[in-house]
């Protein structure tokens, strides 16, 4: 728009609508009927380049399932462990990209609005954690087995 330098930037946007109203042969009436320069598309201009995305991190290792036992009841105690190992933890989500922006532009006549940044990735899930061993107690005496 350098050939209308001179005038007031509101007046430069009209003439530039005319122009191309004229060179596209859009009657001025539709033209008229716009108001240019209180449009929120005119108002404002972004510039640069939008970071990119993180990636999402790696899901966690499941855990083990514990194995299953049998044993055969004879009035002593005994203690068992038939409980799963835990699931690991998911790995964190990747930094979001910088923005890409070179200068501001400067001796803007409207709003700047800088590219944003890019979103980091989720954290990935925990893995399953490991089923519980199921016990089977064999017996031969009904006495052996107490509350």
């Amino acid at each position: 728009m350098t050939m209308f330098s001179g005038f007031p930037y509101c007046f430069r946007l009209g003439l530039s609508a005319l122009t191309i109203s004229t060179l596209t042969l859009t009657s001025w009436v539709s033209i008229a009927a716009i108001d240019i320069c209180d449009s929120a598309a005119l108002a404002s201009r972004t510039y640069g380049q939008d970071g990119r995305d993180g990636r999402d991190g790696r899901v966690g290792r499941d855990g083990r399932d514990a194995a299953d036992q049998t044993i055969r009841a004879t009035g002593e105690p005994i203690r068992l462990d038939l409980s799963g190992t835990d699931g690991e933890d998911g790995s964190y989500g990747e930094d979001g990209g910088w923005v890409r922006c070179r200068r501001q532009p400067r001796d803007e006549r409207q709003d700047l609005h800088a590219a944003d940044g890019g979103d980091g990735g989720d954290g990935g899930s925990g893995g399953r954690g490991g089923k519980g061993g199921d016990l089977t107690i064999h017996y031969t005496n009904p006495s052996e087995l107490r509350q």
